[in-house]
């Protein structure tokens, strides 16, 4: 995101950046800072994902919490962050933050005219989300009896609409799916932070 005093490339800033860069100078770019909540962060890793896909030289600069980087490109002092929705929405509603792609594999249903990265550098998603899981041993028809209280929740029209305002989406998926899920983002993000040298602090 950006504030809308700052000059942006609109959504496709990341790719025209990296064609102005080759025929003339990278300086510009250097210029650039995006600020996230902090060190091994999803925002974090949302922009080592982009400065990698892109090909352009980003320096990244870590804050203690969303607040404050949200505050900060509030106020101008920033020219660039990287934040989930939740803390900007009001902003963004207000136009005093300008949202120029989102992380997600498609459109947010609230964000419907601001692409997704993937559009333009395919496989390019981070998504946070949350999962409920128990013991290992815990026996199956134990199992089976929260998958279904869960499906109930999640199916529950109330609950999905609290969920859409914050800038989620409730979705279910089986044991199988978030085991592979888990297991596909740790090899993600472990090929990331070695790429980046992202290190636990």
């Amino acid at each position: 995101m950006r504030t809308p005093s700052r000059p942006a490339r609109s959504a496709s800033w990341c790719r025209s950046g990296r064609e102005e860069a080759q025929t003339s100078s990278r300086a510009w770019w250097r210029r650039i800072f995006p600020q996230s909540s902090g060190n091994g962060t999803p925002q974090h890793f949302a922009v080592e994902l982009l400065k990698s896909a892109a090909g352009i030289d980003l320096v990244h600069v870590p804050y203690k919490g969303a607040a404050a980087v949200v505050s900060d490109a509030v106020g101008g002092q920033i020219n660039l962050a990287s934040a989930t929705y939740a803390p900007s929405v009001e902003y963004i509603r207000s136009k005093r933050l300008v949202p120029l792609t989102v992380m997600e594999p498609k459109r947010l249903p609230a964000l419907p005219d601001v692409p997704a990265a993937a559009e333009r550098y395919p496989g390019v998603t981070i998504s946070i989300w949350f999962g409920i899981m128990v013991p290992a041993g815990v026996e199956p028809d134990v199992r089976a009896k929260l998958e279904n209280a869960v499906k109930k929740v999640v199916a529950n029209p109330e609950y999905a609409n609290k969920l859409k305002a914050a800038g989620f989406e409730a979705t279910q998926e089986t044991a199988a799916e978030m085991k592979a899920r888990i297991e596909r983002e740790v090899k993600l993000f472990g090929e990331v932070a070695k790429k980046a040298g992202i290190k636990p602090e």
